[in-house]
């Protein structure tokens, strides 16, 4: 098993992490700001999230003042995958991806082959291709919770056959679920844009 997959099911099998309320806190902000900002949030989204433009707009966007950032209680500069993980699922939800995710995120053999900017972002779009009801499922739970942990376990498959032999990435529950929920975005907005 790689090293990246037992992390991550083992960091899951252990429970509430000891920060569940900043995890909690970070989503209920992502879906308020999908659902109140959303022309801004699809923006910061779209935008390559290795250039100082993406870091200086979602700065922007957590720093403004508005009815969602009132709830902020944590650094975004500390947490920023798990800030945009939220805001990604926020908008997943916001536009009923999650409810047509097979249809959204499939390969389109119409399309070039979309690239991955990195390993983990390669990993997350190969197990929404290989599980996206599993990843369905892990993204209609509430973060940090048993219900989280239980949608997890079926997706061990898909982590598996994802992750490339001798691969040493670590991340924890909660910047796995981020980089999924990222990969799905990113997947869906493709295809959608392509249709345009």
């Amino acid at each position: 098993m790689s090293l990246l997959l037992a992390m991550a099911l083992a960091s899951a099998q252990a429970g509430t992490p000891p920060h569940e309320n900043l995890v909690e806190d970070m989503h209920v902000v992502g879906q308020c700001l999908a659902q109140n900002q959303e022309e801004r949030v699809r923006s910061v989204l779209a935008l390559d999230y290795r250039s100082n433009e993406y870091r200086d707009q979602l700065w922007k966007l957590m720093r403004d003042r508005n009815v969602c950032n009132a709830l902020i209680r944590f650094d975004i500069h500390s947490a920023g995958l798990l800030v945009a993980g939220s805001l990604a699922e926020g908008m997943l939800h916001q536009d009923d991806v999650l409810g047509r995710v097979v249809e959204a995120t499939q390969h389109r053999t119409d399309l070039p082959e979309i690239e991955a900017r990195d390993e983990g972002e390669l990993i997350a779009m190969c197990v929404v291709r290989a599980s996206p009801a599993g990843v369905a499922a892990l993204l209609d739970t509430r973060p940090a919770t048993q219900d989280e942990l239980a949608a997890f376990k079926p997706l061990g498959p898909a982590l598996s056959g994802c992750v490339r032999a001798g691969s040493t990435s670590e991340f924890s529950r909660e910047s796995l679920r981020a980089l999924i929920a990222l990969g799905t975005w990113r997947l869906a907005t493709y295809n959608l844009q392509a249709k345009s």
